[in-house]
């Protein structure tokens, strides 16, 4: 902050008035929309829901957990059998390898969702790894999810020198039963939908769909839909690459 006043008044001796507070308006606006930003979304949290999505031959799957206080964190996929609690020391990042049976390689819904839970504000960090591939994502908690989202994906060009790898996916995430979900793919996916279509499914909390594609999924459009708008769930949703 003392740098960037010393850099207004030294602009004040060399540029003219109108211009001056032009510049002003323009580094108060953006100041304005960062405060705002920042005030709105936070990456930490005490409750997480997330998944992971197909990396080809991944090698591990894991999660960082860092803390500012002594915490305890219960990992668990209430789906599935895994279920560990570790405790995480202040300053130090905690490592927590996941079994990769919660990897889903299939499109379709899959009973694969985490959820983690701690009893202080911890930030989690998601890592799916193998040879030359190494996938990373900060985890939002659940009250920073939202119910509309355009997907951000990737596919290869043509005569990549791995042809598989040219694969787009995104995955969903539900955090409460009942979720009902609205998909409109921009690729025709493997599983049949059409590009352009609208489908719907439906989600318990737990339950991941992993839709893939080998046309480029980026701009997907994934919101939930409720007769009541006012109830529409919130959802986590994650796009990439099976080769990135």
């Amino acid at each position: 902050m003392k740098i960037l006043i010393l850099i207004l008044i030294w602009l004040t001796t060399i540029i003219d008035k109108t211009t001056l507070r032009s510049l002003f308006l323009t580094l108060f606006g953006v100041l304005f929309i960062a405060v705002s930003a920042n005030a709105q979304v936070t990456t930490e949290g005490r409750d997480f829901w997330f998944g992971f999505m197909d990396n080809a031959s991944a090698e591990s799957i894991e999660i960082y957990i860092s803390a500012e206080r002594t915490t305890s964190v219960t990992i668990q996929a209430p789906l599935d059998a895994f279920n560990v609690t570790v405790t995480v020391d202040p300053g130090v990042s905690k490592k927590v390898v996941l079994p990769l049976n919660l990897m889903p390689t299939d499109e379709g819904k899959h009973g694969y969702g985490i959820h983690v839970t701690s009893d202080n504000p911890i930030s989690l960090y998601a890592l799916n790894k193998r040879q030359f591939s190494a996938d990373a994502a900060v985890i939002l908690p659940t009250p920073a999810l939202g119910n509309e989202y355009y997907v951000v994906a990737h596919m290869e060009p043509p005569g990549d020198i791995v042809e598989s790898s040219r694969e787009s996916e995104f995955l969903v995430a539900a955090s409460e039963d009942g979720t009902q979900i609205e998909i409109t793919p921009t690729g025709n996916t493997y599983n049949g939908w059409l590009k352009g279509i609208p489908q719907t499914i439906e989600l318990n909390a737990g339950e991941t769909y992993l839709v893939k594609s080998d046309e480029d999924l980026s701009g997907s459009y994934v919101r939930t839909v409720s007769q009541n708008s006012a109830e529409c769930k919130n959802i986590a949703v994650f796009g990439g690459n099976v080769f990135t």
